[in-house]
């Protein structure tokens, strides 16, 4: 009997809404403190489209656990879009008869003067013995209108700080306020342009959107266009003074450039050192997004004070241009990625992209290839791509070879993307190589094998069988786990470190320089690195413990919860003093696991499967890949 007061209360609460001319009105219990894990990730569909043209875009939720009721407003731009309609996907608009259906009631109201949008929902049957929230993913309802006169690239955006803009609530309560939940809102991102003219120059666009934290920044950006070596270029230029006072103001961590223009070949995001190092103090990142690709960086990775030394100390920070590209590649580049894929009998899903980030003062320009941390490149697949027909994104290395890069693929509002994580810029591409071997069929690797090897990550002993028992030796677990890194080359701030034991003529010498400069190996006393010798499971989870922190995966550092960890596996005493914290923190994080005899066996030798296994299980555990 008490719930149903509460759902009462609620519906009299929506009843008052639903009779607010402006839908601003809001409930008092949207500002409940109880916020549980539950979480809801809210999404406005994107999409390009000319002026004066129609256009209808979805509302999406994800989420875990169950909503009973939601609200929310949607900021535009009443100069660029003119609302039509808002059709519910799920819920009853009918509010005389939706109080009896599983489906619950839905009301919406839109105002094209002012710019936004209002949408609620509630399951009227909330407090009954056959509750009906919504439990799982779907979408709610679909914006309908058209485009004006206005070109660029504009949002439909939610205010996801403030309450009064955005509330979902579960059924249970906490006393007489209903419960909140978590809330994430991805905006949806609008390209307008100009009919394609059969002939003459691009015009340029002189304004253009900014989001800080999702929230729109009038006249804080400009871009123009241009034709440079037969590619169509878009600048965006960001007003560097209104925005650094935004940083310096407000608790804020990220900012968007939505540059959604088909007819450019190459976009390029441009701010000054002083508005980097701003948004280096708050950890925040800059985020250029454009139909071909998502790039974010975070401003730390552009280490601007190390920029600032190359340029000379006289050189004020607001005078360095940083620009972040992401480009169409060249016809070149593309002629390289065909033939490494050709070569490698790999099949490539898209045309590669170039990420780039430079800072240039007067004639200097320095290039930032490599970071201390893996940045993200969201590169949207081809709407018709055959889901099972993705395996990885690639990087084309200096030798025009393609190297893995860790990859993970999600779908959103019904388009794949590939969410690829480097710790250089480069040329990227994704391919399709799925890989089978017959000696794996019925081993208990096989998924990891196979897995690893569709990703060039692993290789075959021959072109049907991958030796899954065999021993392997140093120089190869060493090259593998940098393939699964996406390391294909020493830090370039590092000293190089020579050992009596590998020659440059190695085949293995560029492996054993990269992961020596990133602290990934160390020689033994003599000097020497010992490339062919076998490893042993202790050492291999050695370096892979010290791969950890380059993954965010957390070590073992207490003496005691080591010792108790290891504890757990019979031969616990075979594990040399050396190695202990190394195994347990390769315990702990599930990459290292136990024999049917719960023993660790660590000074055996590693198998070719057992490389696979504990490698795919990091790259798992780190939210690397997917499986």
């Amino acid at each position: 009997m008490r719930k149903v007061l509460k759902l009462k209360r609620l519906q009299r609460t929506m009843a008052l809404i639903l009779a607010a001319g402006s839908l601003q009105a809001f409930p008092a219990w949207a500002s409940a403190t109880a916020i549980q894990p539950s979480a809801v990730q809210v999404t406005i569909g994107s999409t390009s489209l000319e002026t004066n043209a129609s256009f209808t875009i979805p509302v999406s939720v994800k989420l875990t656990g169950e909503i009973a009721s939601y609200n929310m407003q949607i900021d535009f731009d009443p100069s660029a879009f003119t609302i039509t309609s808002i059709v519910p996907k799920y819920g009853n608009a009918d509010l005389n008869s939706c109080g009896n259906t599983e489906d619950g009631c839905f009301t919406s109201r839109f105002n094209n003067e002012e710019g936004w949008i209002r949408a609620i929902w509630i399951d009227s049957t909330t407090g009954s013995e056959s509750e009906h929230p919504i439990t799982k993913d779907r979408v709610l309802f679909e914006i309908k209108g058209t485009t004006k006169q206005l070109v660029g690239s504009k949002l439909f955006s939610i205010d996801s700080t403030s309450p009064e803009n955005i509330s979902f609530t579960d059924s249970h309560f906490h006393g007489s306020e209903p419960n909140q939940l978590e809330i994430g809102v991805k905006s949806g991102t609008f390209s307008i342009s100009d009919p394609p003219s059969a002939s003459g120059p691009i015009a340029p666009t002189t304004d253009i959107a900014l989001y800080v934290d999702g929230k729109l920044q009038e006249k804080s950006a400009t871009a123009k266009s241009e034709t440079v070596n037969n590619q169509v270029r878009t600048t965006v230029t960001v007003d560097n003074n209104k925005v650094i006072q935004q940083f310096e103001n407000n608790k804020v961590t990220n900012l968007l450039l939505p540059v959604a223009n088909t007819k450019s070949d190459v976009i390029v995001g441009e701010l000054n050192g002083k508005l980097v190092k701003a948004m280096e103090g708050k950890e925040a990142s800059v985020q250029i997004q454009t139909d071909r690709a998502t790039y974010t960086l975070p401003a730390a990775q552009i280490r601007i004070d190390n920029i600032s030394q190359d340029m000379g100390k006289d050189v004020a920070l607001e005078d360095i241009k940083i620009r972040v590209t992401i480009a169409e590649s060249s016809s070149d580049r593309k002629e390289q990625i065909a033939n490494a894929a050709k070569s490698s009998n790999v099949d490539t899903l898209i045309s590669p992209v170039d990420f780039e980030v430079e800072a240039t003062h007067g004639d200097k320009t320095v290039a930032v290839h490599q970071f201390n941390d893996y940045v993200e490149r969201s590169i949207a697949l081809p709407d018709d791509i055959d889901p099972a027909k993705i395996t990885t994104g690639t990087v084309l290395t200096g030798d025009g070879g393609l190297f893995h890069v860790p990859t993970n693929v999600h779908k959103q509002d019904g388009r794949y993307y590939a969410d690829i994580k480097s710790l250089t810029n480069s040329t990227y591409a994704v391919i399709w190589n799925p890989k089978t071997f017959a000696d794996v069929a019925t081993h208990w690797s096989k998924a990891d094998v196979n897995d690893l090897a569709s990703r060039l990550i692993v290789q075959g002993t021959s072109a049907d069988t991958f030796s899954p028992d065999r021993s392997i030796t140093r120089a190869e677990f060493t090259s593998i786990l940098l393939r699964a890194l996406g390391l294909h080359a020493p830090k370039s701030d590092q000293s190089p470190v020579h050992f009596n034991d590998v020659s440059v003529s190695d085949w293995f010498a560029q492996s054993v320089a990269t992961a020596v400069s990133y602290e990934l190996i160390s020689g033994y006393e003599d000097g020497t690195f010992q490339p062919e010798g076998l490893i042993t499971r202790a050492e291999a989870m050695t370096m892979l413990e010290r791969a950890m922190p380059l993954v965010h995966l957390d070590q073992i550092h207490d003496t005691q919860a080591i010792e108790q960890l290891l504890a757990a596996f019979t031969d616990e005493n075979d594990i040399g003093s050396w190695a202990r914290q190394a195994v347990a923190s390769s315990v702990k994080q599930g990459i290292a696991q136990g024999t049917d005899h719960n023993e660790l066996v660590p000074q055996d030798n590693l198998t070719r499967a057992q490389t696979a296994a504990m490698i795919r299980r990091m790259l798992l555990k780190a939210h690397l890949i997917n499986s």
